[in-house]
């Protein structure tokens, strides 16, 4: 719930702040929560699917990242295009308070 936090936290000050010395720090964040969730995805596929459909499950989770990475970008553009660039970031942020909000009322599930 960090990450996500923190996702909103850069898209926002990228948003509201458009100056160089606001983007390098939230970028860097961005970056880093970005370089925790593919790890923790990973591990929570490896745990909870057992060996036999953990190849077809990380794929399934690699094709959904490649369907959002393809088409995130283009959706941002139109945005961008069309209105004001910030409210590519604020949407962004809006993502990241729904993931928030997806992973509080989550399930969890006991190591085994």
């Amino acid at each position: 719930m960090l990450v996500s936090l923190s996702i909103c936290a850069g898209c926002l000050v990228i948003a509201l702040h458009p100056t160089f010395n606001a983007f390098l720090p939230a970028i860097a964040i961005l970056g880093g929560c970005f370089a925790i969730v593919f790890p923790l995805s990973i591990s929570l596929i490896s745990r909870h699917f057992p060996d036999e459909q953990a190849g077809a499950a990380v794929g399934s989770y690699e094709s959904v990242i490649g369907i959002g990475n393809a088409i995130g970008p283009v959706l941002a553009g139109v945005v961008a295009t069309v209105s004001d660039v910030k409210w590519s970031f604020i949407s962004a942020s809006f993502f990241a308070i729904l993931m928030l909000t997806i992973a509080a009322r989550g399930k969890t599930y006991s190591e085994t």
